[in-house]
Order: structure tokens, then sequence, then C-alpha cells
């Protein structure tokens, strides 16, 4: 498979393709790649493209675009309610969990919460959004996932639809839990250090949201984060 990049749906028009910014500094800069050199191209929205390098000039890559293809596609579309632990934490569970195939990420303000991320909120996307397009043109994905805007807890859970509350303890594991739930869209809620408290367990319970396990081990947050998302993932392969 040769190597992708992500370009705005405007770049791409007319069976061609005109790179700039940050997909220039890789195609050109990064991985040395030249007129003649065969790359794949995507919009984030689902789209991509065999294309042909033409010209490499200074600030701009463009090329010719050979064939729409098939882009790997989850049969499942998951968006990730979680808990943030601090900044790393935050960057991380992006990034892997975006590489198995989360569609969309909800940060939710449980009692436990110990990183708010309503500070700032407008200022930290386009970062969050690099690492979301990195992760995709590292796995393949066409669509770039969507960052939704913090809620509590409370309104999080009384929101998803069908969904999953990562909690020691629980009869069926992950996988099993969501196998029950015979959707493809679900919300999975996935608590701060030291997990949901016995209060929110409670009211996850009460707005029909299954408890689910995720294994005999204590994971840390982000970790517990790409389990989860790998479990989903695996069922719906």
């Amino acid at each position: 498979m040769s190597l992708q990049y992500y370009l705005p749906p405007e770049q791409i028009h007319d069976n061609a393709f005109f790179a700039e910014g940050r997909a220039v500094r890789h195609i050109a800069g990064a991985m040395r790649l030249r007129a003649g050199d065969e790359i794949t191209v995507f919009n984030g929205a689902g789209r991509a493209w065999r294309a042909v390098i033409t010209t490499v000039r200074g600030g701009e890559v463009s090329g010719e675009l050979k064939e729409e293809l098939q882009p790997p596609r989850q049969s499942t579309h998951i968006t990730l309610c979680f808990a943030p632990v601090s900044r790393q934490a935050v960057e991380r569970i992006f990034d892997e969990c975006a590489q198995l195939g989360c569609a969309a990420f909800r940060p939710v303000i449980t009692q436990r919460t110990q990183f708010d991320l309503r500070a700032g909120w407008e200022k930290k996307l386009p970062r969050w959004r690099e690492i979301l397009i990195s992760a995709c043109e590292q796995s393949g994905a066409a669509v770039v996932p969507e960052i939704l805007e913090p809620l509590p807890f409370e309104t999080a859970v009384r929101q998803a639809g069908p969904a999953l509350i990562a909690a020691p303890g629980a009869e069926l594991n992950i996988a099993a839990a969501f196998a029950r739930l015979k959707t493809s869209k679900i919300s999975l809620f996935v608590g701060p250090e030291g997990g949901f408290t016995p209060e929110e367990l409670r009211l996850a319970a009460s707005a029909g949201v299954m408890s689910a396990k995720l294994g005999a081990y204590i994971l840390r947050a982000e970790t517990a984060c790409a389990a989860a998302c790998a479990a989903c993932a695996g069922v719906a392969a």
C-alpha cells in the first residue's frame, strides 16, 4: 500500500490534487518524495485515491488522481466517552483509539475527573485534529473522527443511546456486551483514575447503559480506552 496523506477537500478536484502546508512538509520534506512517486490521498470524509506526484516545487506538491480507492471501513460507529486524566493521556487516547477505528470522542466530566478540558477548548482543537489526522494516515482510515464538546457525565449518559460502561465486576466482558446490544452504533464510557463512582454506575444503569468489564487487570485510563475500543472493533470486524 502506498503512503497515505490527508488533504482538505478543496485541495482535491478535477482529477488532481494540490497539497500545501503540513502535507508538503511530510511528502517533500520528511519522505523526500519526488515527481513520479505514487501516494494515496484522502479527504477525511471517507474518500481516498491512488495518485501520482507530478510537481514538487517550493511549498507546493501537486499531482494526478489515478484511481478512487475503497478504504477500510469500520462496520460500527463508536463514540468514546472518556474522562480526561492529563494532557499527555488525552493525546494518547486520540491517537491510539483513532487508529483502532473510533469514530468520535466525547470528553465527560465525572466526579473523579482530574483534568478539565473545557478551559481553552477552542485553542486545543487544532492540535487534537492534527493528532487524529496523523492516526488516520497511519492506519489507512479515510474518515477523520469527530471531537465532541465535553459534557457532564449525567448529561452524557442520558443522551448516549445504546451504550456500554467499563466497570470492574460486571458479568460480561466488553466484546460480549457489545455483541448483546445488537447495534452498530454505540457510546463507550471509560472512567478516570479510580474509575466511576458507585453513584455514577447506578446513574448509568438507570439510563439503560450496560456495564461491561475489561479484564482481570486494572488498567491506566488511557490504556483502558484503547482496550475497550479494540474489543468492540474486534466484534465488528
